[in-house]
């Protein structure tokens, strides 16, 4: 009985670290996307102002 508790205990415990890193991962996939976009808008930005810049 003790055992099968413990074990419970034990498999609950490594679900929600599971589950965390899990969370973390998605978290940090969604992070470099927001990056990836971030970066592309300032690309893009920095792009218009160079071919501006000419014109001038």
């Amino acid at each position: 009985m003790l055992n099968t508790i413990g074990l419970k205990i034990l498999i609950i415990q490594k679900f929600k670290s599971g589950s965390f890193e899990y969370h973390k991962l998605k978290s940090t996939k969604e992070n470099i996307k927001k990056m990836l976009i971030g970066t592309k808008i300032a690309a893009s930005k920095t792009i218009k102002r160079e071919k501006i810049i000419p014109l001038t």
